[in-house]
């Protein structure tokens, strides 16, 4: 028996080490603390950050439309729009009345030349709540999303309708017969200005 002693303090003594190390570990973050830390990655501009948590959300717990709106606005900004697409059309099969992952379908349908459907995507938005901002992206409001109806429009060749959503939304005393040449050239001039203002 004596003979054993030994041995059989040292698996105690290692498991008692090996115990104590467990308890220095950090318990598994939840699916809302990701969700948390992708958003705050994205607001830091930190893309890889924000695609790689909510990824890790999405992988835990695939009914969460958040990490899918988080997943499109990150993929818009790195420029993989069809994957952005996908990720916000996930969103909204899970929560139909997000109004982040339809705008987010109006910018990216625009940056497609998608413009029918960017203008459906942003009256869907505004006609839900005309004052609409993205909480994650303080640069991005309802005006934002007027002017790309606006850009859409003219980019449609509906002259006249984009100059009503300019006149109706984004400056009233804007003029400009776009029935002819020199007015399509304001209106545009006049789009390109209010993309530093709205």
């Amino acid at each position: 028996m004596g003979k054993h002693l030994p041995g059989l303090i040292l698996v105690i003594i290692a498991l008692s080490i090996s115990g104590c190390g467990d308890k220095g570990a950090e318990p598994e973050k939840t699916a809302p603390e990701l969700i948390a830390e992708g958003w705050q990655a994205y607001e830091a501009r930190d893309y890889g950050g924000a695609l790689s948590k909510f990824n890790e959300v999405v992988t835990k717990d695939a009914t969460l439309a958040d990490a899918y709106t988080g997943l499109g606005w990150t993929n818009a900004k790195l420029n993989v729009l069809s994957s952005a697409v996908t990720n916000f059309s996930q969103c909204l099969s899970l929560d139909p009345r997000n109004l982040d992952a339809k705008a987010g379908l109006a910018f990216v349908y625009n940056a497609q030349n998608e413009y029918s459907q960017s203008i459906t995507k942003a009256n869907e938005v505004l006609s839900i709540d005309p004052n609409w901002s993205f909480s994650h992206d303080n640069t991005l409001s309802s005006g934002d999303l007027h002017l790309l109806i606006a850009e859409n429009y003219y980019a449609l060749a509906e002259f006249e309708n984009s100059l009503t959503e300019v006149r109706s939304f984004l400056n009233t005393s804007f003029a400009a017969d776009v029935t002819t040449p020199e007015g399509r050239a304001a209106l545009a001039a006049e789009i390109e200005r209010l993309r530093g203002v709205v």
